[in-house]
């Protein structure tokens, strides 16, 4: 096969001999088999990722690398190496001609790496820098996505988390709808994924969303979730984040998502849900978020800030699916329907709107948590 040649499915070697090149994409879900007379060779220098191998009356299908001189498997040879759940490398100053297996050596296009290169289990370190070429449609969405993570991959940031940026963009000038920010048909997202992702130490900002009307209520998956939507699937693992300057009608930040260690500040939603939407967040801070309930639909908010700059109510949601845990929350609580009464520990409230505590919410639940005193330290003689 030629260099840079891709595939999209199996490869079964069952007489002759298949030398694959330096840096052959086999795909995400390729099982390249060989069987009877067959031979691959993989030559030196040569890191061959898919999903498995079967050769020799052995599966490699265990997340790895595997050099072809310690497999020993007959009708595999050569001495490069087959990659399982591989590491691969991306910048926006490498290029599309590196093999993108080494930090020195990185591809350019982030999805074309996702699509042609990655298993469950790949990780994907990316480089400093904005990445803000290229979008995919998914599906019939009016909304475009900059980057579609497929299931099982993970995302990583190298360096400082506020240099490596991955950044939507508004709706083309004539399709922009008023007092939206820029949101309208055809406006970019920062990420769409496909289930159990991980993302770390990332930037996402400047994320838009469809919308066909100022404060329009409706939401689907096309016109929510500016910074990064995962529709209905909460695998999704956001690690020492940054989520910040995204546009929405409803959702301008993240849905369906864990969030931990991350800084939820400064999103727009024209109508509700402006900082994270039906999510978990532990150790994170949220402030600076224009637009009712930065938090909406909450699952656990652990250990977190809900700061003074929100411009409308900390957070609403019905029913008692959500849990408060050693928060502080410096602005309001809104709730639909009554919480259950454990639904606040050792949490702080600035304010909570009038009639809140006569919905089952015992003071004692909205109260500083006790501050121990620090211990007495001997003056040294």
């Amino acid at each position: 096969l030629a260099d840079g040649a891709g595939w999209t499915g199996d490869i079964n070697v069952t007489g002759g001999k298949l030398i694959l090149s330096s840096f052959y994409s086999a795909g995400a879900d390729t099982t390249i088999t060989v069987s009877g007379d067959g031979e691959l060779n993989i030559p030196e220098g040569c890191k061959i990722p898919a999903r498995r191998l079967v050769a020799g009356g052995r599966t490699i299908d265990v997340t790895g690398r595997y050099p072809v001189s310690e497999l020993q498997i007959p009708g595999v040879t050569g001495g490069g190496e087959f990659w399982v759940g591989n590491e691969l490398y991306v910048s926006p100053t490498g290029s599309d001609d590196n093999d993108g297996f080494t930090r020195e050596t990185p591809k350019k296009t982030l999805q074309t790496v996702l699509d042609t290169m990655c298993v469950e289990g790949t990780t994907v370190y990316l480089l400093p820098g904005v990445y803000s070429n290229g979008v995919t449609r998914v599906g019939t969405q009016k909304t475009l996505t900059r980057v579609v993570v497929p299931k099982g991959v993970a995302l990583v940031g190298l360096g400082d988390k506020s240099e490596v940026v991955i950044a939507g963009e508004a709706a083309p000038v004539e399709k922009q709808v008023a007092n939206t920010h820029g949101c309208g048909e055809d406006a970019v997202r920062c990420l769409y994924l496909k289930g159990n992702a991980t993302i770390r130490n990332l930037t996402l900002t400047q994320g838009h969303v469809f919308t066909d009307g100022y404060q329009n209520q409706s939401k689907n998956n096309e016109n929510h979730a500016a910074a990064a939507s995962a529709v209905t699937d909460s695998s999704n693992t956001f690690i020492d984040c940054i989520i910040s300057n995204n546009y929405a009608n409803v959702g301008a930040g993240l849905s369906y998502a864990t969030l931990i260690r991350c800084r939820v500040c400064c999103n727009v939603a024209s109508w509700y849900a402006s900082g994270a939407e039906n999510s978990s967040l532990y150790n994170c801070i949220v402030d600076h978020n224009t637009g009712a309930y930065p938090i909406h639909h909450c699952g656990r908010v652990v250990n977190c800030t809900l700061g003074p700059g929100n411009s409308q109510d900390d957070c609403r949601y019905s029913g008692t699916a959500g849990r408060f845990y050693n928060t502080l929350m410096m602005s309001y609580i809104n709730v639909g329907t009554p919480p259950s009464p454990v639904d606040f520990y050792r949490t702080y409230c600035n304010y909570a709107k009038q009639g809140f505590l006569e919905q089952g919410v015992p003071a004692e639940r909205l109260a500083a948590p006790r501050m121990r005193r620090p211990a007495t330290v001997p003056r040294k003689q």
